[in-house]
């Protein structure tokens, strides 16, 4: 990319003009100044324009390849998180199950401890 002007921005007065003392402007300055600020927000607005461009055409191609990599957008990750919780559900009953034969002492799968087999 070529190198973009710096936005002109107009630099406060250092030294206060009491009211008193009427400011003296030269037109063609502050002409030349409101051109140049002009010229560079008409810039700035192009270049934020061509990016805008750019980033919408790379954005549909990330769609379409989700898309064709089978992503459903709200549908698929509602479905996913149900598919998530119900394992996690499984698996703490299936850890709850486990505990609760221990403490019968049938051991783990109901298959009976190393104890239970030599009774």
């Amino acid at each position: 990319h070529p190198h973009q002007p710096p936005i002109a921005v107009p630099a406060a007065p250092t030294v206060p003009v009491p009211a008193s003392h009427p400011v003296v402007v030269d037109p063609s300055s502050e002409l030349r100044q409101i051109q140049l600020e002009c010229h560079s927000l008409v810039r700035t607005l192009q270049r934020l324009r061509r990016q805008e461009v750019r980033l919408r055409h790379q954005n549909s191609i990330l769609v379409r390849e989700a898309v064709e990599a089978g992503f459903r957008g709200e549908m698929e990750t509602a479905w996913a998180a149900k598919k998530r919780k119900a394992a996690a559900r499984k698996l703490a009953e299936e850890k709850e199950k486990k505990a609760k034969l221990a403490k019968k002492g049938k051991g783990v799968g109901g298959l009976g401890t190393k104890e239970d087999d030599e009774e």
